[in-house]
């Protein structure tokens, strides 16, 4: 019964951040609870208020891997949500992507691509890999 009411005093709370607070301590005192599935849908729908994507994700990833604890409505439900917020999750700086683009490896390196080597934007080094020094 203090299972259930730690549960509906979480899900009665407004405050976002006592609520977390509330669903951590709940999750560090009943860890097998049966009401998991209910904790982890105030968890991800509270990170998804936040805009919180990356931690939205990860709390349906757990909902979704209770298996068959979690009912096929909720686990639709958290597969939704997940697809939101994945797609919400914003873009780097322009800073940040370019430093990601010039770090990966070329793709004019590997021959699988063999025409897409010609839309790289760094297509002169790209011939250069290609033809050795």
């Amino acid at each position: 019964m203090a299972e259930y009411n730690a549960w509906q005093a979480a899900d009665a709370e407004k405050n976002p951040a006592a609520q977390i607070k509330m669903l951590d301590d709940f999750v560090a005192k009943y860890p097998n609870s049966a009401l998991l599935n209910y904790i982890y849908t105030l968890y991800y729908k509270n990170y998804g208020a936040q805009k919180n994507f990356p931690k939205t994700i990860e709390y349906c990833n757990k909902l979704i891997a209770l298996g068959d604890k979690a009912s096929v409505t909720e686990k639709y439900q958290a597969y939704s949500v997940w697809a939101f917020a994945y797609f919400n999750i914003p873009n780097p700086d322009p800073q940040t992507a370019k430093a990601a683009h010039d770090a990966a490896p070329c793709r004019g390196q590997d021959r699988r691509f063999g025409s897409q080597a010609r839309g790289c934007r760094r297509r002169q080094v790209c011939r250069k890999i290609r033809r050795g020094p």
